[in-house]
């Protein structure tokens, strides 16, 4: 009896100390980790809208030449989803901005969507997945554009030449152009659709429903109306979707306009 008291008191107390030890590792690099994240989203920023002076809020009264706003709060509220931003550049709104989640296999997925003002998708940064490496964390994989021989003759011998625009992930890419309506994950190769990760659909569905969240967001602030719905997407698993798929298409997308049902 008296060695288990005593057995008690020793753990509690190796449990007092290994709290107090992570609480004093979380204080000492919380604020380190939020500089950097904070950072890397204004350089995702940078990359989506290069041509980009400011970035503000969409409001009118804020988006003349020189209006003041608060900068650092604006910025974190976009990158916590809780704001929808404009790009401004030299001849006026080059675009609008916001952060959109979705709930991936193992994780939050975080995206930030950049929106042309005509309402299509300029391009998307994945900012927080910490999904399945191997086969979810293949959201954000870029793919080798050199074979094994070529790669070893560059490692001893003249580097190739990097190519145009750098290397992106194939994945976020698949994006660019699109409009609301042809976010729609299959599982065949396509050009109007959103192609899945092989063995990760989970992650590619996630991924997709943040940039629709984001998407719709933009949409709700910048018309002043009801954007499109944020119902999540299902997975149609032909390029051709049959009349029992009906249910996939999205709401508040006029059938009519687009040539889908």
């Amino acid at each position: 009896m008296k060695n288990a008291f005593r057995f008690a008191i020793i753990l509690g107390a190796i449990s007092i100390a290994a709290g107090l030890a992570i609480a004093g590792v979380y204080g000492l690099t919380h604020a380190r980790i939020e500089r950097k994240e904070r950072a890397a989203f204004e350089e995702s920023l940078r990359a989506i809208f290069p041509e980009a002076e400011r970035f503000a809020p969409v409001h009118a009264d804020v988006l003349a030449p020189g209006a003041a706003i608060d900068s650092a709060a604006f910025l974190e509220d976009l990158r916590r989803g809780k704001a929808v931003g404009a790009a401004i550049g030299g001849e006026g709104v080059a675009g609008y901005l916001a952060v959109g989640e979705g709930q991936g296999y193992s994780s939050r997925i975080r995206v930030l969507v950049g929106a042309k003002p005509d309402g299509s998708i300029k391009a998307i940064r994945i900012l927080y997945a910490a999904e399945t490496p191997g086969l979810g964390e293949r959201a954000r994989e870029v793919k080798a554009n050199r074979t094994l021989w070529q790669g070893l003759k560059g490692a001893f011998g003249a580097k190739p030449a990097a190519p145009a625009g750098g290397l992106e992930p194939w994945f976020p890419k698949q994006f660019e152009n699109k409009d609301f309506g042809q976010l729609v994950v299959v599982k065949t190769a396509s050009t109007d659709k959103i192609q899945a990760i092989t063995a990760a659909t989970i992650t590619s569905t996630a991924v997709t429903n943040a940039v629709r969240a984001a998407l719709g967001a933009i949409s709700r602030e910048t018309s002043g109306a009801p954007g499109p719905a944020n119902r999540d997407v299902q997975v149609i698993t032909s390029a051709t979707p049959s009349a029992s798929e009906s249910d996939v298409r999205l709401p508040g997308v006029d059938s009519s306009a687009t040539g889908r049902r």
